[in-house]
């Protein structure tokens, strides 16, 4: 037999074939999720899958695949019970009419009535791909009452190359959209309201969050950057950028030059709008992503903000790119 792991629809599927090629089985999940590891032998009916969903702490999964038996070991003890907890799959509709799809997670039973505070995290960029692993933020932020939501934004890899590629150089605007259609979709479901919405993104995720803002203040509450990318005009002299040109292109293209300016966030601050709370981080030794990014946003939107929401930068010694500090 041939075991075969896949991602359909941005979720892990397991599915056994004979022989023939025929298809023969699929091995059940405990939830929606990632296989992030599998394990077989040609002399043994068994395998093993290293399996995490966002309402399911990592387990190692045993199934029998004559039998069918299935065993899940867990890894230490004290896992939350998350059994109050749901997690679904909806799709809405972006600016050009594309299909984009959503994770959300939040208490069962949740009455649709706009009052939940909600954070939406996205990155749509270098072709990778957000899964619904186990993340213990956000069980953190619903245990608090409130509803997490991962948008698959273009840019990224969940559908393969042409999702990637429908967002990149002069196209990047598509994942803005996508983020504020992923915004608008949340609050005509019920889910949330502008003003208890948070967006959340790293890195170029950063970058996602601060030029959706800008675009849209009125849409959001709360925008966090973490190491974000904000000046698009520079980004290709220094850190990572020379390696990141064939992705985002650079303004001595003429035709890009008209793109990146468009939703460069340094370039689109307005003086006098109000922009919402809004928290920039860095670290001072990011070698990938200068600071002087977040320095340069921080600055402009303090200087332009037109109301009372506080425009917040909090610069860590140490750090770098990755996770550190009590941002991470």
């Amino acid at each position: 037999r041939l075991v075969v792991h896949a991602l359909e629809n941005v979720r892990s599927v397991v599915r056994v074939y004979g022989p023939d090629g025929k298809r023969a089985a699929d091995v059940p999940l405990p939830g929606t999720g990632v296989v992030q590891g599998m394990l077989g032998s040609p002399s043994s009916p068994r395998i093993w899958l290293m399996f995490s969903g966002m309402l399911q702490p990592p387990v190692v999964v045993e199934h029998h695949l004559d039998t069918g038996k299935r065993s899940l070991e867990t890894f230490g003890e004290g896992a939350p019970d998350l059994s109050d907890f749901e997690l679904r799959q909806e799709w809405f509709t972006s600016k050009d009419g594309t299909r984009v799809p959503m994770f959300i997670a939040a208490r069962k039973g949740l009455a649709r009535d706009g009052s939940h505070p909600t954070l939406l995290f996205g990155y749509g960029a270098s072709g990778t791909s957000v899964l619904p692993t186990f993340r213990e933020d956000a069980i953190a932020w619903l245990q608090l009452g409130g509803v997490y939501v991962i948008a698959n934004l273009r840019g990224g890899g969940e559908f393969g190359t042409a999702w990637y590629q429908a967002a990149v150089r002069e196209r990047k605007q598509a994942t803005f959209d996508d983020l504020i259609a992923a915004a608008e979709h949340l609050v005509a479901k019920g889910w949330t309201t502008p003003r208890k919405l948070a967006i959340s993104g790293g890195s170029n995720g950063g970058l996602l969050v601060t030029a959706t803002m800008l675009q849209r203040p009125d849409l959001f509450g709360v925008v966090l950057a973490e190491v974000p990318v904000t000046d698009a005009m520079r980004r290709h002299l220094s850190g990572n950028g020379p390696q990141q040109v064939e992705q985002w292109g650079t303004p001595d293209d003429p035709t890009l030059f008209k793109a990146l300016l468009a939703y460069s966030p340094v370039h689109n601050v307005k003086a006098g709008q109000c922009y919402p709370a809004t928290l920039l981080a860095t670290a001072r030794d990011d070698d990938r992503m200068p600071p002087w990014h977040a320095y340069k946003l921080a600055a402009a939107l303090q200087h332009a903000q037109g109301c009372d929401a506080p425009v917040l930068l909090h610069v860590r010694d140490r750090g770098g790119h990755g996770s550190a500090g009590p941002l991470a």
